[in-house]
């Protein structure tokens, strides 16, 4: 998808919804369901665009969901959990340059070789990522630096390991949406049932993607309005094959847009 989350231009801000959803029980293992996650998600993304990727919480970055990637020839970038292994593969990175150290620090990018943990099925690009930042108070080194790893299948000639780590940390953008879906919706699942609640989930989240599609028109008809959500009401309508929403503020607009 081209574009990103901050964007202002029509057509170019992505995190505008959710694109599918399931509920996990509290019990269970961060990646359980997660095979028929991702085809679902991958169908609909599919249906969507031309091109993609995902990026995954160090949770799914587990075999099976990067051969699954892998095999559909679906682009990832994710955080690897560290283990013994990766460590000792980390070690002869993590010294300091002689000399006195710039005020911001160190931070390196550096790409190892190709690693395949015990039950991959693809060999996946590894890229150590080393942060040796000042204290914020003190403005001293710590001890040690901080270090932490990326896998992914992006070959190295159309993406660097440094496009790959700020593409990777945008990811955390999504959660400003995420904040605005549990302050504007916000859903109570406080049913017995573990279906309703799912359901209950599901309906709101249908419920954010249509404001945010209005706020979407709405901005473009009037303007910029960064609290739609909150600040409007209105009435939507639907006719023949159009959409007719009625939206009142303190600066009344009708906004109308067409969906076959």
């Amino acid at each position: 998808m081209d574009g990103d989350y901050d964007s202002t231009r029509n057509g170019h801000r992505l995190g505008n919804g959710f694109i599918h959803a399931i509920l996990r029980q509290g019990q269970v293992h961060t990646a359980q369901g997660i095979k028929r996650f991702m085809q679902q998600v991958i169908g609909q993304a599919r249906q969507m665009t031309r091109s993609f990727d995902l990026r995954l919480d160090a949770g799914y970055t587990i075999g099976r969901v990067m051969d699954e990637l892998s095999s559909e020839n679906v682009r990832f970038c994710g955080r690897l959990k560290k283990n013994a292994v990766l460590d000792r593969l980390a070690e002869p990175h993590l010294h300091r340059p002689p000399g006195r150290p710039p005020a911001e620090g160190y931070e390196k990018v550096i790409e190892l070789s190709k690693h395949r943990a015990e039950g991959w099925a693809h060999a996946q690009r590894l890229i150590l990522v080393v942060v040796d930042k000042p204290d914020s108070k003190t403005g001293q080194l710590n001890l040690l630096p901080r270090y932490f790893f990326l896998v992914t299948n992006w070959p190295r000639a159309l993406r660097s390991g440094e496009e790959l780590l700020a593409h990777y940390r945008k990811r955390g953008t999504f959660e400003d949406r995420l904040g605005e879906f549990n302050e504007v919706i916000g859903p109570h699942l406080s049913s017995r049932e573990f279906v309703e609640n799912e359901v209950t989930m599901l309906l709101a989240m249908l419920a954010f993607n249509m404001t945010t599609m209005l706020r979407n028109e709405f901005e473009a008809a009037v303007g910029t309005c960064t609290d739609f959500s909150s600040r409007c009401c209105g009435q939507e309508v639907a006719w023949s094959s159009t959409l007719v929403a009625w939206v009142s503020t303190s600066r009344r607009a009708s906004v109308r847009f067409g969906r076959s």
